[in-house]
């Protein structure tokens, strides 16, 4: 009677076929980091094209005003689905942006004020947590009377990230509401009059990756001028910004996310993979694509 005894890998076998599977894994993990990684900037390119279709939705709805910068996220919240769309998905680190789910609604005219620095809106930072905001009433078209102080806000970073607004002092004749960007419900009526100095609205602040070009609107509409792009915050000034001090530990500014290049999103309505060295502010020679002329 014949026995067959049990066959089994050796030590040495397995530790060959461990041996493999792990060169395998170590020809394979690149590409597939490098696959996924274009992934995430096909759809960032794909979230900078529909910010670019909200502006034009945008400008359909108001007129054919030119759509201004400043304040981009809020002005756009009506056409986008969802505020993650703000968020590159290669963007590990976004950045606070503020009080984007709110405007200010002013009775007389039918133009919306948002709450973000820009040519209408000064800002004065209190401290760590809290900076007052001077509005200039009147609409970025007609350069205001830029006395910025028909309106004062002060907005203020609380510890579980959430934001309160509160009415300064109003100085205009006209009458604002503090509204919901998406859905323009009323938060605060008639600030400074119905809504006194010390009215409080506490909303969730946002996060963004994103910027809109500080002078929009006068390169709106105007072939190859930077509109959009990958940034560290909401607004991208070229004649103020120093890249430079956003290179942390590299030769390329952290929001050069997508293997050391930017997507940028052109005035024309193309969403590129763009090199940093031809749009950077420094050299003078690369603002041509910030500016009009």
């Amino acid at each position: 009677m014949k026995h067959h005894g049990k066959t089994a890998f050796t030590l040495v076998e397995l530790l060959v076929v461990i041996g493999i599977i792990a060169m395998l894994i170590a020809i394979l993990l690149p590409v597939l980091n490098k696959a996924r990684e274009a992934g995430k900037a096909a759809v960032c390119l794909s979230r900078l094209n529909q910010f670019h279709k909200g502006t034009k939705l945008w400008q359909h709805d108001n007129k054919g005003r030119v759509f201004p910068g400043s304040g981009w996220r809020a002005k756009l919240a009506t056409y986008m689905r969802n505020n993650k769309i703000y968020i590159c998905p290669s963007d590990d680190y976004p950045f606070s942006s503020g009080v984007d789910s709110l405007l200010i609604d002013i009775y007389q005219t039918d133009y919306d004020m948002a709450l973000e620095e820009g040519p209408m809106v000064h800002k004065q930072v209190i401290d760590a947590t809290s900076y007052n905001l001077y509005f200039d009433d009147a609409p970025d078209t007609s350069h205001g009377d830029h006395d910025y102080n028909d309106l004062v806000l002060r907005i203020t970073q609380k510890p579980n990230g959430d934001i309160d607004v509160t009415v300064v002092s109003i100085e205009a004749g006209y009458h604002f509401d503090l509204i919901d960007a998406k859905t323009r419900q009323v938060y605060l009526r008639d600030l400074g009059r119905a809504s006194p100095p010390g009215s409080t609205y506490t909303v969730q602040g946002g996060l963004a990756s994103y910027a809109f070009n500080y002078d929009t609107e006068k390169v709106y509409g105007v072939n190859s001028k930077v509109l959009a792009l990958d940034y560290y915050k909401g607004m991208a000034n070229a004649d103020a910004d120093n890249w430079q001090q956003q290179c942390i530990g590299s030769r390329y500014p952290r929001f050069a996310r997508h293997s050391h290049y930017i997507n940028v999103l052109w005035t024309d309505g193309r969403a590129e993979r763009t090199d940093v060295k031809l749009i950077q502010p420094n050299p003078a020679t690369a603002r041509k694509y910030w500016h009009k002329n």
